[in-house]
This record gives structure tokens, C-alpha cells and sequence, in this order.
């Protein structure tokens, strides 16, 4: 049984991915290295590899599928905004436990 799921709505799948692969890495990175820089800066570090390879990926996608300019600029600019809030969701999170694994020890 085949299921079709939209271009846009594997894209923003995949933008669930990146979060789901790149916060446990900047919070590991955080615990061994015992500061929220470090871990943040990891993070975005693979979060922002893995999106680069997500909108390369979606661009030939909805080329191939011939879907039209407007509905990629709006996907792409509703894409980079959900990036930014995870971002800083991510860095107000990572710096709150970060806060409570510190007054624990």
C-alpha cells in the first residue's frame, strides 16, 4: 500500500528530522563539554548542514515536479522561520538545563 505524501509535506518532515538529529547532539555535546556554547554551536552546526542538504533536495524535487515559483518561495521562507524559532528554542532550552544539571552537581 503506496501512501502520497506531498513534496512540501516531505520537506517539512524533514525539517522535523533535522530537529529530532540535531538537539540529543548538541545536548551530548553540552553534557561532555559542560557549556551551553559548545553544545549550541553543534547543533547548529548539523542542523544548519542538514538543512542546506533538505532545501538542495526540495529544489529538485519541485522542479522535477514542475511546481511553481510562488509556492517554493513560500515554502522556503516559512521553512528558514520555523529554522530560526528552533534555534532559539533550542538555546533558551539547552541553556535552561544546562542551568539545572549545574545547580544538581
Amino acid at each position: 500500500m503506496f501512501v502520497y505524501v506531498p513534496i512540501d509535506g516531505l520537506f517539512y518532515i524533514g525539517l522535523a528530522l533535522i530537529a529530532l538529529i540535531s538537539y540529543p547532539v548538541g545536548h551530548l555535546i553540552m553534557r561532555f563539554g559542560k557549556t551551553v556554547n559548545g553544545g549550541f554551536y553543534s547543533l547548529v552546526a548539523v542542523s544548519l548542514g542538514l538543512f542546506f542538504w533538505l532545501v538542495i533536495w526540495f529544489d529538485e524535487a519541485a522542479r522535477q515536479r514542475d511546481m511553481g515559483t510562488i509556492p517554493v518561495v513560500f515554502n522556503f521562507a516559512f521553512a528558514v522561520l520555523l529554522y530560526v524559532t528552533f534555534l532559539a528554542l533550542s538555546y533558551f532550552v539547552l541553556r535552561a538545563v544546562h542551568r539545572r544539571t549545574r545547580v544538581n552537581h
